[in-house]
């Protein structure tokens, strides 16, 4: 229907066309449906749209309000709404974070022309909670954390959430790509991170402490499917067993097999990286540790079967042990643990080659409790040991 009006005062035309749409179903996620029926909407002047329709979702009937502007033109179309959710239903449970609870969301569906279509939410998730391992992945319910989240492309989620604990932007949630900032927003100097491929990782936080992992192990944190790039963190506080360190930053890189990893603290300085051979060379200078306890509880460690890796230490301290230089190549394979190439200089002990066309090792068989050894060990204060 159809109606026009003319002012006769500023001479202006007003037409209005009102017109009734049917009931039809939009897929939203797996198998949940939105349903919407019968509505009606007006147009005035050919230009601007408004009007409301009834729908029902996930047991509920929420009312959606159209507007819209420009319509023969650059148009743009917005369907507001509000419905109550329970995030677990589409934001599965994981090692690292669930989530519990029901609250009120706010929805608009923004449809543009030559743009694809985008779904904004709004929530201040205070009837939901964060549950989790991790301090900083957690929230209590009746806590405020005002959240937006942006969703395009349907057929191929991509997704964009922010809010004072993350921030968010994943373009496929099949194989995840995008970046995740945790505790604060990327730094500028880190900007590549929102665009690099694969997965990258932020992390900035105040505090963190390693007994925290307590309880996961590397295949619970890290999901096969995922791609990961870049992981950089920066932390102002790090306690490791009885260790504490300051301002600590690092940065881990993958690149098919191969792992470059940095480390920078006040007591704690080194870098690392492995080949695709799966050979590891670590290197660690102006290192303080007072306590190596952390080594001994490494419930996995146990459970290596092969160890093919060198070891460089220079300037550095564990408890009262002052390592002016190790250099050492640690190698396993089935039951035999050996420190091959030992060249050690340090306040209680030197290990260094008989010869200089020699070696020195020490070699632990444990399923038949061999020991072998090499080279000139000598125990400062003490005696020169020499075995051949």
């Amino acid at each position: 229907m159809s109606k026009g009006i003319y002012n006769v005062s500023s001479k202006k035309t007003f037409n209005t066309l009102s017109f009734d749409t049917g009931g039809f179903e939009i897929p939203i996620y797996k198998d949940y449906l939105l349903l919407l029926k019968k509505g009606q909407f007006y147009a005035l002047n050919f230009d601007k749209v408004f009007g409301r329709l009834n729908s029902q979702f996930l047991n509920q009937n929420p009312i959606i309000v159209l507007k819209g502007k420009n319509l023969l033109d650059q148009y743009r179309l917005d369907f507001i709404s509000e419905i109550s959710l329970k995030p677990s239903i589409f934001i599965p449970d994981s090692s690292l974070f669930q989530l519990s609870g029901v609250d009120s969301f706010s929805l608009a569906l923004e449809i543009n022309k030559n743009f694809t279509p985008v779904l904004n939410i709004s929530s201040e998730l205070g009837r939901i909670a964060f549950n989790s391992q991790l301090p900083f992945l957690q929230k209590s319910k009746n806590t405020i954390l005002s959240t937006d989240i942006a969703i395009s492309n349907f057929a191929k989620p991509n997704v964009y959430i922010k809010n004072k604990l993350l921030e968010l932007k994943i373009n496929s949630l099949e194989k995840p790509s995008g970046y995740i900032a945790i505790g604060k927003e990327i730094p500028m100097k880190y900007n590549f991170l929102r665009k690099a491929q694969g997965l990258n990782v932020y992390l900035g936080l105040d505090n963190f402490n390693f007994d925290q992992l307590k309880g996961f192990s590397k295949s619970q944190v890290i999901d096969r499917n995922i791609e990961l790039n870049n992981f950089i963190f920066d932390i102002d506080n790090v306690e490791l067993a009885n260790n504490q360190f300051h301002q600590m930053n690092g940065s881990l890189s993958l690149k098919g097999k191969e792992i470059k990893g940095i480390i920078q603290s006040d007591k704690l300085s080194g870098n690392f990286i492995r080949d695709e051979s799966g050979f590891l060379k670590v290197e660690l200078q102006d290192t303080q540790l007072q306590d190596i306890s952390f080594l001994k509880n490494q419930k996995e460690s146990s459970v290596i079967k092969n160890i093919n890796a060198r070891l460089i230490v220079q300037n550095s301290s564990i408890n009262k042990l002052q390592i002016k230089l190790l250099d050492v190549y640690l190698l396993k394979n089935k039951n035999a643990l050996t420190l091959d190439n030992i060249n050690l200089n340090s306040n209680l002990i030197s290990i260094s080659p008989l010869s200089d066309g020699s070696k020195a090792y020490f070699s632990i068989d444990n399923k038949n409790d061999v020991y072998k050894l090499k080279g000139s060990y000598m125990v400062k204060d003490s005696l020169l040991w020499r075995f051949r």
